[in-house]
């Protein structure tokens, strides 16, 4: 362990805090101008607008529900930027217990800062999962950075050292004496001679060479980033819509059965309205775990655990065959269908299996 003082802080920590605290700063700014033009006439009528076109005009919210949740969002948004603020500063004096806070607040301003700051809220975000690569926790851990290597590279020699010679290896010849050896005394026994050593090496005899492994570089690659990027991107999005329906469920029970009278294809089917509504929270309840869960597996995944790669990968597999499949009835499920693509593909590059598998 090393002094709080005496360990030089990352420049990941210094960043991802400057970055919490600035970001959080103005995602409150942004939702005070929100919460002051909320009841304005020019937002009432972008209100009405959303509210009659699809996909909402289906959903029942009326003009004022829909104000009264966008001033609790606000509100809500506000309260975790003045934490997240609070909680950066006290990261850059390495006090653990507020990283952890910090991590924790930054997932509901990420969905809540949507609708005021939504880029600051995500950068908010990301400043938290930054908080926890190797550096940054070895900082927190009070452990120092290993030194840095040579610029003329890890095991290779000095030009001026002397090097061994090259060749096959013999069992040398015991240290003789003097060039010109005497005779041995009469009546004694001649020593053997000593033995000849080949000066060549025998034939078929080559020299074992083995290719050197290239270095590990702890570089994080720019592929396993995007690929994080667009599952929490994604997933926040999924998890944000199936949070709307199931509060419109909420505070609207007659939802469920305007929408089971605009079309004949749910009586066909056998289903009444309370199943419609029960069908509804059950699918948005398994959506909304499952974004919640890729979010977190891509967490790990970005802080290098290769389980948590091949995890994502099935996920973001199983999820595109999905969005393929439901396409047929709305093609604007392809867009995450691609997206799901992309991010497992990235996955898979070389650059990333390497970096994984390497760590170890």
């Amino acid at each position: 362990m090393t002094d709080n003082k005496a360990l030089p802080r990352p420049p990941q920590v210094t960043m991802a805090a400057w970055v919490t605290i600035v970001g959080s700063v103005f995602v409150v700014l942004g939702v005070w101008e929100v919460i002051a033009n909320l009841r304005s006439l020019d937002t009432r009528e972008s209100v009405e607008k959303m509210l009659s076109q699809s996909p909402m005009d289906g959903t029942g919210i009326g003009v004022e529900q829909w104000l009264t949740i966008l001033h609790t969002v606000s509100l809500v948004a506000a309260g975790c930027a003045t934490a997240t603020a609070i909680l950066g500063w006290h990261v850059l004096r390495r006090n653990r217990a507020a990283r952890v806070a910090l991590s924790v607040v930054a997932v509901p301003l990420f969905f809540t800062g949507l609708f005021a700051g939504a880029f600051l809220s995500s950068m908010v975000a990301v400043s938290a999962a930054l908080l926890w690569t190797k550096p940054a926790r070895d900082w927190f851990n009070g452990i120092a950075p290993p030194p840095p290597p040579s610029r003329s590279g890890a095991g290779v020699a000095d030009r001026n050292a002397p090097t061994a010679p090259t060749g096959p290896s013999y069992p040398l010849p015991p240290p003789g004496g003097s060039p010109h050896p005497l005779p041995p005394p009469p009546g004694s026994q001649a020593p053997a001679p000593p033995p000849t050593y080949p000066l060549a090496p025998p034939p078929g005899w080559r020299p074992a060479t083995t290719a050197p492994r290239p270095a590990f570089s702890t570089a994080r690659p720019a592929e396993l980033l995007q690929a994080c990027l667009v599952t929490w991107v994604v997933a926040g999005l999924v998890l944000m819509g199936t949070a709307m329906v199931v509060l419109a469920l909420a505070l609207e029970p007659s939802l469920a059965k305007d929408i089971y009278d605009q079309d004949d294809a749910f009586a066909d089917a056998g289903l009444t309205p309370t199943s419609l509504r029960s069908f509804f929270l059950a699918l948005c309840s398994v959506l909304a775990l499952w974004s919640l869960a890729a979010i977190v597996v891509a967490v790990f995944a970005f802080l290098g655990r290769n389980w948590a790669r091949l995890l994502l990968v099935g996920s973001a597999v199983t999820a595109g065959l999905l969005c393929i499949v439901l396409a047929v009835g709305s093609p604007l499920l392809l867009l995450p269908a691609l997206a799901c693509g992309g991010s497992a593909f990235l996955l898979l590059r070389p650059q990333v299996h390497r970096w994984f598998t390497d760590r170890f």
